[in-house]
């Protein structure tokens, strides 16, 4: 499989004719250089060079970091069901690959298949997972830790209406959670919480094959059962 196609993107605004490489897969040994503009939002930025118009594509693709071990693919569908059945179909030709890859030859089966899966729907999550894997850092634990947070911040500051929270590291390796109210808009920041990083990390025992969707729906049902019962070893 290719991995770009290259259309023509009509500017809205001013019909401008731009010409845009959409990358469908960005593997971050083979392709160092696109995988940090997609961690950083920069590949799938679109500036119209006639009349200055800002969007940012958007479109499904696969993202593998190899040095970390997993992949993640982005599901662009808008419609709930038909992302749904998408990610079924995907599920059931990934399993059948794995399988047949097995059967001919196990250890390339490992080296292709050995990855860490997940499904991301939005944009905002696959930058966030790539940012996290850069960080080095089990995206589990990451969403863990927001769950955690993001009610405490927002009973300290009920002004601020904060509603969802993300990781997000700089290009000087600094770790930050940033908050947002139901807009979108950012309503404060602060260091990410490696304490209670390690703390979930060494007190939890939790199954990597589980589940192929890590989110802050996940988190939340994690959260509820420690909170429910003594969860933690040690």
């Amino acid at each position: 499989m290719p991995l770009t196609k290259d259309i023509t993107f009509k500017c809205p605004e001013c019909g401008e004719e731009i010409p845009l490489t959409l990358w469908q897969s960005v593997n971050t040994a083979e392709n160092p250089k696109e995988a940090e503009a997609l961690a950083y939002g920069d590949l799938f930025y679109i500036q119209c060079p006639k009349c200055g118009y800002q969007t940012m594509a958007n479109y499904s693709l696969l993202y593998h970091d190899v040095e970390h071990g997993m992949m993640i693919q982005y599901i662009a569908t808008p419609d709930r069901e038909e992302r749904a059945k998408e990610m079924a179909e995907y599920r059931k030709a990934r399993k059948e690959s794995i399988e047949a890859a097995k059967a001919q030859d196990p250890a390339l089966a490992k080296q292709l298949y050995g990855s860490v899966f997940r499904f991301v729907t939005s944009l905002n999550d696959l930058r966030e997972k790539a940012l996290i894997l850069r960080a080095g850092l089990d995206d589990r634990y990451v969403e863990l830790v927001k769950a955690y947070i993001m009610p405490q911040a927002a009973n300290m500051k009920p002004d601020l209406g904060i509603e969802s929270v993300r990781f997000f590291l700089d290009k000087d390796g600094k770790q930050y959670l940033y908050f947002f109210d139901k807009d979108g808009k950012e309503a404060g920041s602060c260091d990410f919480d490696m304490e209670s990083y390690n703390a979930f990390k060494n007190g939890l025992s939790l199954v990597e094959a589980d589940t192929d969707i890590i989110d802050t729906g996940w988190a939340r049902e994690v959260i509820s059962e420690i909170e429910s019962q003594d969860t933690f070893q040690g």
